[in-house]
């Protein structure tokens, strides 16, 4: 995608400019080339032609405007690893007051574009850590699952493009997920469009006259296979008191309130969100602790491709990932960023 960008003179060669991050579903084209999918697939190309596309026309139609930003605690996710009888984990994909109850973060955080002409709207983004999955493996119909029915939704009443912004969702699914049909669906993206609804109504001005980003790049021993790396590309983008962190993969919730915490624990006054999925596939990305109870993504997944393994980062990794990306927050703005080994 970035050397596409490059070709179209869209970004400096090096496509350091350009953030990539995916919604995640479980209902479309195979992107993480675990399951036949290839780079080369007809369906990948277009797909990456029309990300290109996406990107020149929205450079070609930039106006001026004004940015709010609001948040809001909505309980509308929970983690979906729990503690069997022999106390390791299994997953549940439902909710269950006393059972779910693990490190969740269910803040939501938007960011709302307005027309400094008119006012109108050109783009409302919200960032909420979840899967979107709400449906099942027996459906066979490619769709976008909640975020899909938010944009049906609030696209017409808005005006303007509605963006989600996944946040660290590696083990945080919509209270109701994996279900056979479309009724989870809809009531989820329901639930999703009433909250951003509500956040609405009391968005704060921005103050800012630039965006800053500040990239990095951290290399591990691929945990599969040793022969191999893994890079892990990072970045932090701040624009006044709005603070971004953007990591690959599918980082655990809890190292989300933990970055949230780092930056705010320095910058209390300071609108702080973690951005998942960005970037190249790193798979899954524990933390320390959870190594002691296994189950689907940290034990480790040695019938995937080494590459592209949903447990290709050693244990560790999402610690130190999330440090240095704490470090960049916190640092002065527009610091250069070396290369940490």
């Amino acid at each position: 995608m970035k050397a596409g960008a490059a070709e179209r003179d869209i970004t400096p060669p090096d496509g350091s400019r350009i953030i990539y991050t995916s919604t995640h579903t479980h209902s479309g084209p195979d992107t993480s080339w675990l399951f036949g999918g290839s780079p080369a697939d007809r369906e990948i190309k277009d797909i990456e032609a029309a990300i290109a596309d996406s990107i020149l026309e929205a450079v070609a139609n930039m106006e001026d405007a004004v940015l709010e930003a609001g948040n809001l605690d909505v309980a509308l996710s929970h983690n979906r690893r729990v503690r069997d009888a022999n106390g390791k984990t299994i997953m549940q994909f439902v909710h269950e007051p006393g059972v779910t109850d693990g490190p969740a973060d269910h803040e939501m955080i938007l960011l709302y574009f307005r027309r400094k002409s008119d006012s109108s709207t050109i783009a409302v983004l919200y960032n909420y850590a979840a899967h979107a999955l709400t449906v099942g493996a027996k459906n066979m119909l490619y769709t976008a699952d909640f975020p899909g029915e938010v944009r049906r939704l609030l696209e017409p009443e808005l005006g303007g493009q509605i963006v989600f912004l996944n946040g660290a969702a590696g083990d945080i699914h919509p209270r109701i997920s994996m279900q056979n049909d479309f009724s989870a669906l809809k009531t989820t993206g329901r639930q999703f469009a009433d909250a951003i609804r509500e956040i609405l109504k009391n968005t704060s001005p921005v103050e800012a006259d630039t965006l800053v980003l500040v990239r990095d790049e951290i290399i591990f021993t691929n945990r599969v296979d040793v022969a191999l790396k893994v890079k892990v590309d990072i970045a932090v983008l701040t624009c006044g008191n709005i603070i971004a962190g953007f990591v690959p993969g599918e980082f655990f919730n809890e190292f989300q309130s933990n970055f949230k915490r780092q930056v705010k624990n320095v910058k209390p006054d300071s609108t702080v969100m973690l951005v998942g999925y960005c970037g190249d596939w790193v798979g899954y990305v524990p933390t320390e602790h959870e190594y002691e109870y296994g189950g689907y993504g940290v034990q480790l997944r040695t019938t995937d491709p080494a590459q592209y393994s949903r447990t290709a980062l050693p244990k560790g990794a999402g610690e130190q990932i999330i440090a240095r990306l704490a470090e960049m927050a916190l640092a002065a703005p527009g610091m250069p960023a070396g290369a940490a080994e």
